[in-house]
């Protein structure tokens, strides 16, 4: 019992540090800290489960139309994770932001 504890409590630890560095993520794309070009880029792990448009809209001054606008301009599904994109889409991506 003690050991299924364990893993219990440093799987939610990890969970716990996925969600603040995403936090943290979108922080940084609302200041400006941060460009869509730069985290496709860098691509961190913790935001490969997190879908595009959520990213997207984390943006200071983007909000769903704008956001569907430029998925849609770009043949990305709404619901596609930044895991999932293709080699063309994330380039696609990283050129729109450049």
């Amino acid at each position: 019992m003690p050991t299924e504890h364990k893993q219990v409590m440093e799987s939610l630890a990890l969970a716990n540090k996925i969600r603040f560095e995403r936090a943290q993520i979108k922080r940084d794309l609302r200041s400006g800290k941060l460009t869509i070009a730069e985290l496709v880029m860098e691509m961190p792990d913790s935001i490969k489960n997190c879908t595009v448009y959520e990213m997207l809209d984390a943006q200071d001054r983007w909000g769903r139309t704008r956001t569907l606008r430029l998925l849609l301009s770009l043949d990305i599904p709404e619901g596609k994770t930044f895991g999932w994109l293709s080699p063309r889409q994330l380039k696609l991506l990283e050129e729109e932001f450049s």
